[in-house]
């Protein structure tokens, strides 16, 4: 079975969300695109956003091999794919608004599924996408409604132990407030077809992966940034290229993961008292001014940090720090200056002041 279908994006109408969805983090306007004023929401090292009673969940993935571990087959050939194994738990059926669904796809970024009657669907709006999920899960995730973001849609995505009336959000993001508290904030999954992200941060193509994203996640946020893997660009010399090596880049800032190894230093949970506001570069687009090489923290490629500037770093987390002096240490870089960096993309903090006289950056 072909599980892909590269066909072009459909559009989506835009969701009729409840109070009870989730909500895009400070709002779109704050969290902009990588190609509007650079600037990003409050940001985290999270790899994978998704969680099914507590397991992170990466994504789907389609295979009739039953699980080495006790020959287990899926009834619809579909598993849930956790960090560690392709075949975590099996999907035992597929219903769409109460019929059942013989084949599902993205066209990169919307999903697109068929149902028992032969009707070709692309979900939008209010709708219900319902999986049973075997052991050891033995759960019920529901994707309920999507929000069109223009290339991609964003769908409100959630869980429950099978049995149960209680639903929980597959993209729960958590805020760290002044008191200490911890708030779980519902965000949205963005479908990926074709690949998937292992825990060193790599991607690895594969036509029967389908990765389940979140919004605040490596993957999700860099899409939310502005750069889907699956769209192209026209760069500066008019050639026209894939966002795939920009957006691996970007999973790569995001996480400040210098090494390019999977080991972020970026802070994990954000609110009043912890944010990571970044500002972005990418060498297709975005204006680095009033940013200068040295007020930069790294300049990124597919494969980490291409230079560095630690004394720019990111944030003041004592922990944080700490991680990224380390990496340092074990995969040293130079310092950024104007004749090393070559990333793709950039990363500094926001510029709290400019020089009158050269429009420079001057501190932040």
């Amino acid at each position: 079975m072909s599980f892909l279908k590269h066909a072009s994006a459909l559009a989506l109408a835009t969701a009729l969300l409840s109070g009870c969805d989730p909500v895009a983090s400070n709002t779109d306007t704050a969290h902009q695109e990588i190609r509007g004023s650079g600037l990003s929401d409050p940001n985290s090292a999270l790899a994978f956003g998704g969680q099914i009673a507590g397991t992170p969940v990466t994504g789907l993935y389609y295979s009739t091999a039953p699980r080495s571990s006790d020959g287990v087959t899926s009834p619809t050939g579909w598993w849930v794919r956790s960090s560690s194994t392709d075949l975590y738990a099996p999907v035992e059926q597929m219903t769409y608004n109460d019929h059942s669904v013989t084949s599902l796809t993205t066209t990169q970024g919307f999903l697109q599924l068929t149902t028992d009657d032969g009707t070709l669907v692309v979900p939008s709006k209010s709708f219900t996408l319902a999986l049973a999920l075997g052991a050891p899960l033995n759960a019920q995730l529901r994707v309920t409604g999507a929000n069109d973001a223009g290339s991609y849609a964003r769908y409100v995505t959630e869980w429950s132990a099978a049995g149960k009336d209680g639903w929980s959000s597959f993209c729960p993001h958590p805020y760290v407030g002044r008191d200490g508290v911890t708030t779980m904030l519902p965000e949205y999954m963005i479908p990926v077809g074709g690949a998937q992200w292992g825990l060193d941060g790599s991607r690895v193509d594969d036509p029967a992966a389908l990765q389940l994203s979140c919004t605040h996640d490596m993957v999700g946020g860099c899409i939310s940034w502005g750069l889907p893997p699956w769209q192209s660009e026209i760069d500066a010399n008019g050639t026209e290229v894939s966002l795939r090596d920009w957006h691996q880049a970007c999973t790569r800032m995001k996480r400040n993961d210098i090494c390019g190894t999977g080991d972020p230093s970026t802070t994990l949970s954000q609110g009043a008292s912890l944010q990571t506001v970044l500002w972005h570069w990418d060498s297709l687009d975005l204006s680095m001014t009033p940013q200068t090489t040295s007020t930069m923290e790294a300049f990124w490629g597919t494969d980490g940090a291409v230079c560095y500037n630690p004394t720019e770093f990111r944030a003041n987390d004592p922990v944080a720090i700490q991680r990224m002096q380390i990496q340092l240490a074990l995969c040293p870089k130079p310092t950024c200056s104007s004749g090393n960096y070559s990333g793709l993309v950039g990363s500094a903090r926001p510029c709290l002041a400019i020089d009158q006289t050269t429009g420079d950056c001057i501190a932040n």
